[in-house]
């Protein structure tokens, strides 16, 4: 099954832009070759753990992925979130490890799959996944919780409908408890109320 090749790159210039605006806090030069260094382990452990997860999502949704090739860049700016669109990932949790501990690797694993999630939702459904003028069904009933609450509402739902497949129980209900933010954590209440069939379903009607 085609899936992605991901290659990781260093967000260097991104970096740099936390420096111009903070002079006695630069990070960019110093992060660097330590960013460097996480390409090789993150290849290995995403094919090992990660591509079964994007062969699974296909398979759920009836969808091959569209892209072949897709540049994961990696930042330590304090104030960049991880993003779907451009494909960006924050390490500063992992850049100065002394061990890429089994939890780590998890973390790693999961918020990759969260990001290139968004990126196959908004490649099928991208007109859809908002209140507007054709919505998707369930997304009415929701209508009135903030535009974060919604674009995780289907998201966390085949997330959860994947790792269930992949007897992943015990890693789904771990990664339910990194969720900080106050509307992911609304949505994952919502998908638990409803029952994640309603919304994989919704998204095959």
């Amino acid at each position: 099954m085609n899936t992605p090749k991901i290659f990781f790159e260093s967000g260097w210039l991104i970096d740099l832009g936390w420096d111009f605006n903070n002079p006695d806090e630069t990070i960019a030069d110093a992060a660097l070759p330590y960013v460097k260094k996480l390409f090789g382990p993150f290849e290995s452990v995403w094919l090992e753990n990660g591509v079964r997860l994007l062969e699974a999502t296909s398979d759920l949704l009836a969808k091959e992925w569209k892209r072949r090739e897709l540049t994961c860049t990696l930042v330590v700016h304090p104030e960049q979130s991880s993003n779907s669109h451009p494909l960006i990932l924050n390490v500063r949790k992992y850049y100065k490890m002394e061990e890429f501990t089994p939890e780590l690797k998890r973390q790693f694993i999961d918020t990759l799959y969260h990001e290139l999630l968004h990126r196959m939702l908004d490649d099928y459904w991208q007109n859809n996944l908002e209140v507007g003028e054709f919505p998707l069904p369930a997304l009415e009933s929701y209508k009135d919780e903030d535009i974060f609450v919604l674009a995780h509402l289907h998201l966390y739902a085949v997330q959860e409908a994947v790792f269930r497949k992949l007897k992943m129980d015990v890693e789904w209900e771990e990664m339910k408890t990194w969720v900080g933010h106050k509307s992911y954590q609304r949505a994952l209440q919502i998908v638990a109320e409803e029952g994640y069939q309603y919304f994989v379903e919704d998204l095959m009607s």
